[in-house]
């Protein structure tokens, strides 16, 4: 059997050859799913199997509109998936999409969406002066700093150097909140509430520091 041709941009057929697919590959900026708001995502790399094979037939990336397409298809049962980008979350089209060939009929609408991982970072203090954030601050490290997601259970995660950190594996789709456990003998004087994320992908979060003051005896 001869391997169809992969195209990038849609095709349309006039015979009884059937494109398997033409869709495009989107960035989820919200982590919600297919939305308005998702963006094109260029380069990604899309997989087309055959009658229920386990090794592809094609293979192709998309474009810079998202754009792919497997063209020149005969009859047969073809499978799309995603291979997804490293340091990504599949949010749309996660079991791919199984498409039989009718003649002269296009499969359109196999879309895939991304959220594209985040981290979350900042910077532990030592309040000297016990007047909040300072230039005469200096860092602290050993402090547990606590992960939490969606509402649920912390994390915790010590750093003993700075800046502190949180692993991209941690950071998936979702609402985070981070606090410091604060240390034995201090009191608190910056980012006393924690700080609140609610995460987009492809950003900078905005900086996490927090400033303890040694409590003398």
């Amino acid at each position: 059997m001869s391997l169809p041709e992969a195209h990038l941009p849609a095709t349309t057929s006039t015979t009884s050859r059937t494109p398997a697919s033409a869709a495009p590959s989107f960035t989820d900026i919200t982590g919600n799913g297919f939305t308005a708001d998702d963006t094109p995502l260029a380069g990604v790399t899309i997989n087309l199997y055959e009658n229920g094979g386990i090794t592809p037939v094609a293979t192709t990336t998309t474009a810079a509109d998202g754009s792919y397409s497997f063209a020149n298809l005969g009859p047969g049962s073809y499978s799309v998936q995603e291979t997804v980008p490293a340091g990504s979350t599949q949010t749309g089209g996660n079991a791919g999409y199984t498409v039989s060939a009718t003649s002269g009929t296009n499969s359109t609408g196999n879309n895939f969406d991304d959220f594209q991982n985040i981290s979350i970072s900042g910077t532990k203090y030592n309040d000297i002066t016990g007047n909040s954030f300072s230039s005469d601050d200096t860092v602290l490290g050993g402090v547990t700093i606590n992960l939490f997601e969606n509402g649920g259970p912390h994390r915790s995660l010590q750093r003993p150097r700075l800046p502190m950190v949180v692993p991209a594996l941690q950071t998936l789709v979702g609402s985070y909140s981070v606090q410091e456990t604060v240390p034995a003998g201090s009191t608190q004087t910056g980012g006393n509430a924690g700080y609140t994320l609610a995460q987009r992908a492809a950003r900078t979060p905005p900086a996490i520091t927090s400033t303890t003051s040694r409590t003398l005896a």
